[in-house]
């Protein structure tokens, strides 16, 4: 599991597993279990992204999509991104080593 820092000093445990890539699916409409190459490289949808996959982490402390948001500097999206990409790569290290080879080449 990879983490990331906010800007308030929060550190962010990203944890990229079938369920958060369902609820991605759900919420986004990107398919990103079966169909990496549907990854988005619009900030907006890096976000939300990052968001559904951070959001029980959260709502626990309190923290509402804006406010999440809000925490994301470029630097800290950059890292964040970098994390999740990396994260999202190692979920398909047992499945599929290739699919994990071209989700790195995405980013």
């Amino acid at each position: 599991m990879r983490t990331f820092t906010d800007s308030k000093g929060h550190q962010w445990r990203l944890d990229v597993t079938a369920g958060v890539l369902l609820d991605i699916q759900t919420e986004m409409k990107l398919n990103l279990l079966d169909n990496p190459e549907e990854f988005p490289d619009g900030l907006k949808q890096l976000v939300g992204i990052l968001w559904i996959t951070c959001a029980a982490e959260a709502k626990q402390m309190g923290i509402g999509p804006g406010e999440f948001a809000h925490r994301l500097g470029g630097d800290v999206l950059h890292e964040a991104v970098d994390s999740w990409m990396k994260e999202w790569s190692s979920f398909f290290d047992h499945l599929s080593p290739a699919r994990g080879q071209v989700i790195l080449g995405l980013w």
